[in-house]
């Protein structure tokens, strides 16, 4: 009798063993699945080809969880960037794809100002916006203008970090979460790339990009550049939108543990802006009305637009030395707004000026910061984590 009940406690024990060992190893591919960089083992032992990797529900789907992350995060990666969302995209189009992140764009995706991003409740300027770690926003509070700098086609992914995150993380905002934009990385083998796309409302997107490859001659250096102009009318009425932007990026590897990296951009943005229809235009004009075309009026199209012209560079170094990582990042970026705009161009105030009664009366407004800063993380490795 206890002969038998050992021989059935060993069975169980070996059962519930052997579920625990395949749970692991469903979990393992799980994890295994999620890093798009990893190849799968397929059924023969063998491996899958890269073809089978990116037709995998992983490698495709809109955003990816991070196993390593000690707080909820989305990655939406480069793959998807580009063959999922539009060619005029901000990242706040880009991202609102992943949950708790929602952003209003009235004229079309990236043909005006996002009206309305928010993450997790918390509303834009009540959280983080970074690119490549450096944190960046407007210079009279912490919004952030998400036509002015970086375009999708240069990114390299996008990550929604709903935590306040570790000392690590810098900004003005940092209890709302971070909005983390990566630029991607230039090619290994030497390509030119045109764009060229047309889209609803007269917009079209024609761009190129050069890579260099990788240079055995200067280090195995590697660098691009992209250029990409973008017009278009715009679903509301006269607000018209006209962008060019010039990006490049080089990195180059100094012996086994020390990465270099120089980022450059400029952007110039002209861009024709409503502030809104009242109850009785939306009525009578439309739902997309937004400025008109009669230069007796206060919300005529060619009183009521934006100049900017933006630009963002840095130079980082990253190296490893011993279990402590140095990851260092001189920047700095500009912004230059002229605004022009009717007095009131919903038309509840009546023409007139002191020079006559029949003038149009309108404003200007002028914005121009720099920031220039130095940000430097380290990074110590131990048994027990990072600090």
């Amino acid at each position: 009798m206890y002969l038998q009940r050992t021989k059935i406690k060993l069975l169980s024990r070996l059962v519930i063993a052997g579920i625990m060992i395949a749970a692991d190893g469903r979990s393992a591919m799980a994890q295994s699945t999620v890093n798009l960089g990893t190849v799968q083992a397929g059924a023969t032992g063998g491996s899958t080809s890269v073809s089978a990797v990116q037709q995998s529900a992983p490698y495709q789907a809109p955003t990816q969880g991070s196993l390593t992350a000690t707080q909820p995060q989305s990655i939406i990666s480069q793959q998807y960037i580009e063959n999922n969302t539009s060619p005029t995209s901000t990242y706040a189009d880009i991202i609102k794809i992943s949950p708790s992140v929602w952003s209003v764009d009235p004229n079309g995706p990236g043909l005006m100002e996002t009206q309305e991003l928010e993450m997790r409740g918390f509303q834009d300027g009540q959280f983080n916006v970074t690119f490549d770690g450096i944190p960046w926003g407007d210079s009279n509070d912490f919004t952030h203008h998400t036509t002015s700098y970086f375009l999708s086609q240069d990114m390299g992914r996008i990550v929604a970090d709903r935590g306040p995150g570790t000392a690590s993380t810098i900004g003005p905002a940092t209890f709302g979460g971070t909005i983390a934009n990566y630029s991607k990385d230039p090619k290994e083998a030497a390509s030119i790339t045109p764009t060229l796309s047309f889209g609803s409302f007269n917009t079209k997107v024609q761009g190129i990009e050069f890579d260099t490859g990788t240079l055995a001659k200067y280090g195995d250096a590697r660098a691009f550049f992209d250029y990409n102009q973008i017009q278009s009318d715009g679903y509301l009425t006269n607000e018209k939108q006209r962008r060019k932007n010039a990006f490049f990026k080089l990195i180059k590897p100094v012996g086994d543990n020390t990465l270099l990296t120089f980022v450059a951009m400029h952007e110039t943005l002209h861009q024709n802006v409503g502030l809104g229809a009242t109850a009785q235009q939306i009525a009578t004009l439309g739902p997309n009305w937004g400025l008109s075309s009669d230069p007796n009026s206060q919300d005529y199209f060619g009183y009521n637009y934006d100049i900017i012209n933006t630009d963002f560079e840095y130079f980082g170094i990253k190296s490893l030395l011993g279990s402590l990582q140095v990851n260092n990042k001189i920047y700095t970026y500009g912004y230059n707004h002229q605004g022009f705009n009717g007095l009131d161009p919903n038309g509840e105030t009546a023409n007139g000026t002191s020079i006559s009664p029949t003038d149009v009366p309108g404003q200007r407004m002028i914005m121009v910061y720099r920031s220039i800063g130095d940000l430097l993380r380290l990074t110590q490795f131990t048994t027990k984590g990072k600090i």
